[in-house]
């Protein structure tokens, strides 16, 4: 039997890169499958902290996010903490996390497909320091790449021009650490590790490791050839990266480091542990993605 939401909330946040205010279509489509109206929440952008504390305050029963990977970051938090389910609408540049989820782009077909599902299911998550994330994490000076794709993605290219210098010395200059992978000890130092959670592929085996790929210190030469393919692809798939499998990592030392969570920059202090939850947050959303 498929479930009847009564008390649907719809955050949108319209400073994301590609959302609108789609209110009036989320609500038909809604109660067109036997749902409740929803509760509105739409933020221009500086006040979105208070749209999620009023979302909280509202104790809804089924979260609806349309903005960026952080906007469907910070609800899938919520969902979380309160155990409800989650839908992730794509409406920023990157939407790694609907895609994840929906296989799709468009907010529509994303919904459709969601609204479609008789119950939520789990969408694992990894945990580095205790903090979840759901698509993936950046952890060092290199995290300055996925701000320069970004912002050729966006069309600023004014702004991707000037971060360059800043890539250069972070990535062939920038500090080095050891770390260790299901308890081992890594034999080489790196400057940046990429750690992604793998999508549910649907006719592909579910794996359900951590997919880690280390940036090794590069000259300025081999920056540039991993630095040109960052912008036109995922830069873990360069030859100069070192991909492998994993469970659980961990960086020891002190210090801090600067690191991406689901597209979103925190400085998070050493020693750093990364490991995963099969139930990290419900989702209203297939088992797996037809690629």
């Amino acid at each position: 039997m498929a479930l009847t939401f009564k008390k649907p909330a719809l955050l949108i946040n319209l400073s994301s890169g590609s959302a609108s205010d789609i209110s009036q279509d989320v609500a038909a489509r809604l109660e067109e499958k036997g749902h409740a109206t929803p509760e509105y929440f739409v933020s221009e952008g500086a006040e979105i902290s208070q749209q999620f504390e009023a979302l909280k305050s509202y104790k809804p029963d089924l979260i609806i996010v349309f903005g960026g990977d952080g906007t469907c970051r910070s609800a899938a938090h919520i969902a979380r903490e309160y155990d409800i389910p989650l839908i992730a609408l794509p409406g920023g540049t990157m939407n790694i996390f609907p895609k994840e989820l929906y296989g799709t782009i468009e907010w529509e077909e994303a919904l459709d497909l969601a609204l479609s599902q008789t119950e939520p299911r789990w969408q694992r998550a990894g945990m580095l320091n205790n903090t979840p994330f759901y698509c993936g994490a950046i952890i060092g000076a290199p995290t300055q790449m996925a701000t320069l794709r970004e912002s050729v993605r966006d069309g600023q290219l004014s702004e991707a021009v000037t971060a360059i210098p800043k890539v250069v010395q972070s990535v062939t200059e920038g500090k080095t650490f050891s770390y260790h992978v299901d308890g081992e000890q890594i034999d080489f130092q790196a400057n940046a590790i990429l750690l992604t959670l793998p999508p549910r592929i649907e006719g592909e085996d579910y794996a359900s490791e951590i997919d880690l790929a280390s940036v090794m210190p590069l000259s300025v030469g081999e920056l540039l050839k991993v630095g040109a393919q960052s912008l036109l692809m995922d830069w873990r798939e360069s030859e100069d990266i070192d991909v492998k499998k994993i469970q659980t990592l961990e960086i020891e030392g002190q210090g801090k480091f600067e690191i991406l969570l689901d597209g979103e920059a925190e400085i998070i202090p050493a020693p750093i542990h990364v490991s995963q939850e099969e139930k990290g947050v419900r989702v209203m959303a297939p088992t797996a993605i037809v690629p």
